[in-house]
């Protein structure tokens, strides 16, 4: 069985960090997107620069694009984002 693909929005928040760490953590689960706002300064940074297990995964800003590499889009923005 292969690992449930996650995409994380709201990665630069707190709580998005520590679901980039938890996503990224176990085997059954694997990070392969993470977004921010459009304008943030982490777009198109490393994840892994905000949880080691994200490494790899480029910062984007189109939930769109996550969700093709995704299975699964966890949402913990604020209502502004």
């Amino acid at each position: 069985m292969s690992a449930l693909r996650l995409a994380i929005a709201g990665a630069g928040g707190r709580m998005g960090r520590a679901l980039l760490e938890a996503g990224s953590a176990g085997a059954g689960t694997t990070v392969t997107a993470a977004l921010d706002m459009a304008g943030s300064s982490l777009v198109g940074r490393d994840a892994g620069e905000l949880a080691a297990g994200a490494k790899g995964v480029a910062i984007g800003a189109d939930p769109a694009a996550a969700l093709a590499v995704a299975d699964v889009l966890i949402d913990f923005t604020r209502p502004a984002g």
